[in-house]
């Protein structure tokens, strides 16, 4: 198994991915690292991880860009299997284990992807459509919408077949990778896919990546080059139109959106070259699948089809890309705003709907966590793109081993949305109870033994439309909500906690020993920053506030606090911030109680912290240079994050 990691000046990043890399629970690997020229010290680092790990091999060239970097390491490689990574990304510890006992028979297999920055993980909307379900395909044209994930990473080749197909990277130029995934979709004799993701791709906080050029013009231009290659090769390989439909729905939903929402798009050179490249897409009959695309976005591609230039830019200034998919900045419905009916890109709901409208699904998940009445509580926001939230119904669906059970949704009350009218509008929230889960993941009949990941979906119907209903995986899960810090929950004889990722899962396994819920003496319930330090409000039990109780951050040189009583069992707690010299770069302090036990005898606990508190997370102050956030660890204790205030 060859893993091909071309570099050029990532010192930054290029120690975080070769170590992801090298972690691989698959570990019989050849790594090719391609030093692309760098000059920051990029190559000490594979140098040394080459005298590191015997697996490691280092090649020098002069800078000749991606492309021909990435050729020179599929040459060099070794092994029967040919990945890719780049090097400022990352890959989770099972990546390459899943592509490659994917494989099977086919000549590719192919993975998600979720894209990170330096506070939060998320999935594309376009994922759910692709890697909603597994699939094993003689040929793509089977699941055309597999050829929406055309970029270069997450994918696993057969060496035999890059090599019979003669694929190569274009020289010199950018987006050289996207034509040439393309051809290999449509060449290959079986093509499998995974309902996960299998790597972590980046967003670079100063936007240095050669990917998130998108303001330059010349960014344009490689753009709707790799546009006219992709629609030559589709002519030469004799694709169906099935296929390209896929293809042009990235063009027209997610590319020129990309371009149109940027602030260059008000300079004149820049709006000619994405008006040529509209002119393209159109004559290559892009304009059948513009239906499925979001409605502002719609709006954008006709006022650039019609050369109404000042029109985008104000109406962009007005707030076009900031709202939701079905509200202006109003909260009125779109269609009563800027897409009133009867205008040539608003279409009736029953049209809207047909065709490949997989594309349409907003789906994500915020707010999830165990009730005392025995139930998981499971919120979020879900709609299909261009109608109104009153046409939309949902179900919250639950499945496992085969299984499933559905649960009703409904809209819930504000505290979650109240900072976006389009988010309230399309919220859902549904209960399961805890025992359905684990008589989901029980065991079979034929002895197998009980246990395993129960995963979530979202059924949609529509009012109005006979028989219309889709069924979308929950896949993404908002990071700083509660849904992505779901403590585990400990019952008689079942232990259930999150499943790690940036879905939506439950594993459910049996308990070890005689488990009992835990109880916390002392409970985080209130949290606030103010100008001399983090005010915390603990709940603690009566014989350990009779004791007495310090709070402390830390185990080093303890931020010692200040306990103040109030009614009943509550307490008002002050922390001071830290001595900003005390902490370099990041850092992370857990809290903990110090308590006086009835024999004297000072002892430390663990501090819980309450539901409501989770659900308020990340709490932030900034006390001068230092940044301070609130945070909870995944066994559901409050922990303090400390760094520069510029990462805030």
């Amino acid at each position: 198994m060859s893993v091909v990691i071309p570099f050029y000046n990532v010192a930054d990043y290029l120690d975080e991915c070769l170590a992801s890399v090298r972690a691989q629970t698959y570990s019989d690997l050849d790594i090719v690292l391609v030093d692309d020229g760098s000059s920051d010290g990029s190559a000490d680092i594979a140098k040394q991880a080459a005298e590191e790990d015997f697996r490691c091999t280092v090649i020098s060239q002069t800078n000749s860009g991606p492309g021909v970097a990435r050729n020179v390491g599929a040459k060099a490689a070794t092994g029967e299997f040919l990945t890719f990574v780049d090097s400022d990304d990352r890959l989770p510890p099972d990546a390459v284990e899943a592509l490659a006992g994917s494989l099977g028979e086919a000549d590719m297999a192919v993975g998600g992807l979720n894209r990170f920055d330096q506070n939060k993980q998320w999935l594309s909307p376009w994922m759910s459509a692709v890697h909603g379900q597994a699939r094993a395909m003689a040929s793509v044209e089977e699941f055309p919408m597999a050829i929406r994930n055309f970029y270069n990473p997450s994918k696993l080749f057969r060496r035999s077949f890059w090599d019979r197909t003669g694929a190569a990277f274009r020289d010199g130029v950018t987006y050289e990778d996207q034509p040439l995934i393309t051809r290999l979709f449509l060449r290959a004799r079986g093509v499998n896919l995974l309902a996960r993701s299998v790597y972590g791709y980046r967003q670079r906080p100063d936007s240095s990546s050669i990917s998130q050029q998108q303001h330059l013009v010349e960014d344009v231009r490689s753009r709707i080059a790799a546009w006219q290659a992709t629609l030559a090769m589709f002519d030469e390989e004799r694709a169906g139109q099935a296929v390209r439909d896929a293809w042009l729905l990235t063009v027209y939903g997610t590319h020129l959106h990309w371009y149109l929402n940027n602030d260059s798009v008000a300079d004149e050179a820049y709006w000619a070259e994405l008006r040529r490249g509209l002119e393209l897409v159109d004559a290559a009959g892009g304009r059948r699948v513009e239906q499925f695309v979001f409605p502002t976005r719609r709006l954008a591609i006709d006022l650039l089809r019609r050369d109404a230039h000042e029109e985008l830019v104000r109406l962009r200034e007005e707030g076009l890309f900031r709202v939701g998919p079905d509200l202006d900045n109003a909260g009125r419905p779109l269609w009563e705003g800027w897409c009133p009916p009867g205008s040539e890109f608003w279409t009736p709901v029953a049209d809207r709907l047909a065709g490949p409208d997989a594309h349409a699904v907003r789906l994500e998940a915020r707010v999830a966590r165990w009730l005392d009445s025995g139930e998981l509580q499971v919120a979020g926001t879900a709609s299909l793109d261009g109608l109104p939230p009153g046409d939309v119904s949902v179900e919250l669906i639950a499945r496992c081993r085969g299984r499933e059970r559905a649960y009703p949704a409904v809209r819930p009350a504000d505290p979650y949305w109240t900072d976006n009218p389009s988010q309230r509008q399309r919220a859902f929230s549904a209960l399961v109870p805890v025992a359905e889960l684990v008589e989901l993941a029980a065991g079979d009949d034929d002895g197998a033994p009980p246990g395993g990941v129960v995963t979530f979906a979202v059924g949609f119907r529509v009012d109005g439309v006979p028989g219309y209903a889709r069924l979308c995986p929950m896949t993404r899960v908002y990071q700083w909500a509660s849904a992505a810090r779901l403590p585990a929950l400990d019952l008689a004889g079942s232990r259930l906690s999150r499943e790690e990722g940036p879905w939506l899962a439950v594993r459910v396994e049996p308990a070890v020993g005689d488990v009992k819920p835990r109880k916390d003496k002392f409970e985080l319930v209130g949290c606030c920053f103010t100008a001399d330090g983090l005010l915390l409000q603990v709940r603690a039990s009566k014989a350990a506030a009779a004791a007495g109780f310090q709070l402390f951050c830390g185990a080093d040189e303890p931020l010692e606090s200040e306990t103040v009583a109030l009614d009943g069992d509550k307490f008002a707690v002050t922390l001071p911030y830290p001595d900003q010299a005390a902490v370099v770069g990041h850092a992370k302090r857990q809290l903990r109680v110090k308590a006086t036990s009835p024999d004297g005898q000072a002892k430390t606990h663990a501090l819980g912290i309450a539901q409501s508190v989770v659900d308020q997370t990340p709490i932030i102050a900034q006390k001068g240079p230092l940044t301070v956030k609130l945070l909870v660890s995944p066994g559901g204790r409050p922990t303090l994050g400390f760094g520069p205030s510029s990462d805030a």
